[in-house]
């Protein structure tokens, strides 16, 4: 039975689907009953009309969407400034010669770097486009917020504070949170995995090693995956669907992609499982499919052969995140970020990035680029904030001046100033063939002064090597196992938590 109070539209742009739903008949927090049938609604908290009929016609149901589910959430005063600012903003025009969604992240583009524009408005508007891109609405990006809105700041507003709110588990995985999930993902013994969660173990892999889309993992099928011998060698890649291609006669475009041998030999074992299933035209099968199961297990004449839904393969992914028992959130945009923020990084010119991003654009993704590349000019707070959490990374000692069990064997390191200090003592007593100071961080002879400010001399010795090396060595740099030592022991002097 259809529900009448819930108005669904589907949209088929460059074949991807998209799609708008929202409540007709929200009900306030006041309890007030709304009917978004109608062209106008009057708020009854502090009597504002909505006029629907001022907007934009491409982008009233968006707004509608948007009107109904803050209603339901939020204050009707918070409402009509989402109105207001979406009436004043989202205009765009058949006469500019670019898409709708060119056009709309171009005008957020505009004002999120126009001064004049006060940072509400700016806090306002970029909620609204996060809102239509997580909920998959035509002519919103995620990349956009992923990459651009959800990393630009733009300044303090009325009350004091940065309108940019941190949201935890959104972002890049920090350094700390790749070697966890690699390690985590690494040691999966995927054979022993149900069947969905190998769709979701296979998905994350796929993620992991490509930066592909959602959407794209979803389309994959048996042909899409290739196996060829090398030099008595098996190499494994995908032919990965292109989503983003301007027209019809560009949508079935795919983009071959190299995998790893373990991934190669991981897809194997799925179209395996798949083959046990009864399936026989494994190429032009999805790799991901809905199932269905009974009181006795997997039907194998219920596996569809068709488009996994999204909100399926999160489920999937989720099983198999659960399996690698990881204190953070895992997904497929935060893998994608990470996949692209470490191209950035790594100095990798920005058509080779839009082109494994899966983005026509270079336009477009200049902002994204712009935007990342500030990942590889903090390698200092890499270091020692997100690498630091490695404490068994130091194996030396932290005593007083004083207490060193050998004399005559200070061992000093340069300051921003040019000084000479005193970081420690070497307990050893043979002769050292490393490269002190930094390779002292990492020795378990150090006996580090704990009233030495160890993160100046760690700041210093960063500074001198991106002077060396680069900051397109940024993230290599950040792992050296001498720095991760130095940046433990900062955080073990600054929690007290040693002997």
């Amino acid at each position: 039975m259809i529900d009448t109070n819930i108005r669904y539209l589907d949209f088929n742009i460059e074949d991807e689907g998209k799609s708008i739903s929202y409540n007709l008949n929200p009900i306030s927090l006041l309890g007030n009953s709304y009917d978004l049938r109608k062209s106008t609604i009057n708020l009854k908290e502090q009597r504002l009309n909505l006029n629907f009929s001022l907007l934009d016609k491409v982008f009233l149901d968006h707004a509608k969407a948007l009107i109904s589910f803050t209603l339901m959430k939020y204050s009707e005063t918070t409402v009509y400034n989402y109105f207001k600012y979406i009436n004043q903003y989202f205009r765009v025009t058949s006469a500019s010669g670019e898409s709708i969604d060119e056009q709309v992240n171009n005008i957020f583009i505009r004002v999120m770097n126009d001064k004049s524009v006060a940072p509400e408005t700016k806090s306002y508007l970029r909620s609204a486009y996060r809102f239509f891109a997580e909920e998959e609405m035509p002519y919103f990006d995620q990349d956009f917020v992923d990459f651009y809105l959800d990393e630009i700041k733009f300044g303090s507003g009325n009350k004091g504070i940065d309108v940019l709110v941190e949201m935890k588990d959104r972002g890049c995985l920090t350094l700390s949170e790749q070697r966890k999930f690699k390690e985590a993902i690494g040691i999966v013994d995927y054979k022993l995995l149900s069947l969905v969660e190998l769709h979701g173990f296979i998905a994350l892999r796929i993620g992991q090693l490509t930066g592909a889309r959602d959407i794209q993992i979803r389309k994959l099928k048996g042909l899409n995956f290739f196996k060829k011998t090398v030099d008595s060698k098996a190499v494994y890649s995908l032919k990965i669907p292109r989503v983003k291609q301007k027209g019809q006669s560009n949508s079935q475009q795919t983009v071959i992609r190299p995998i790893t041998q373990k991934l190669g030999e991981q897809i194997e074992y799925l179209l395996d499982v798949i083959r046990k299933h009864g399936v026989t035209d494994i190429d032009n099968h999805f790799l991901l499919f809905p199932i269905q199961f009974g009181s006795r297990g997997l039907i194998s004449s219920k596996i569809h052969n068709k488009i996994l839904l999204g909100d399926s393969l999160l489920q999937r992914i989720n099983f198999a995140v659960e399996k690698m028992n990881l204190d953070f959130k895992v997904t497929l945009r935060r893998l994608r970020k990470t996949f692209c923020s470490s191209l950035v990084a790594r100095g990798v010119s920005m058509k080779v990035i839009a082109y494994l991003m899966d983005h026509s654009d270079l336009q477009q993704l200049g902002v994204y680029y712009r935007q990342t590349h500030s990942v590889a000019k903090k390698i200092d707070v890499i270091l020692r904030k997100e690498a630091g959490d490695i404490l068994d990374a130091f194996a030396g000692k932290i005593i007083k001046v004083g207490e060193e069990s050998l004399q005559g064997q200070a061992i000093f390191a340069p300051t921003k100033d040019a000084k000479l200090i005193q970081i420690g003592s070497c307990g050893s007593g043979r002769l050292c063939v490393l490269n002190p100071p930094l390779s002292c961080y990492g020795c378990k002879s150090l006996e580090a002064f704990e009233d030495v400010d160890h993160s100046e001399i760690l700041d210093q010795m960063t500074a001198n090597a991106k002077d060396t090396f680069g900051n397109e060595h940024a993230l290599q740099l950040a792992q050296d196992k001498n720095f991760l030592a130095a940046g433990a022991l900062i955080q073990l002097i600054e929690s007290g938590d040693y002997e």
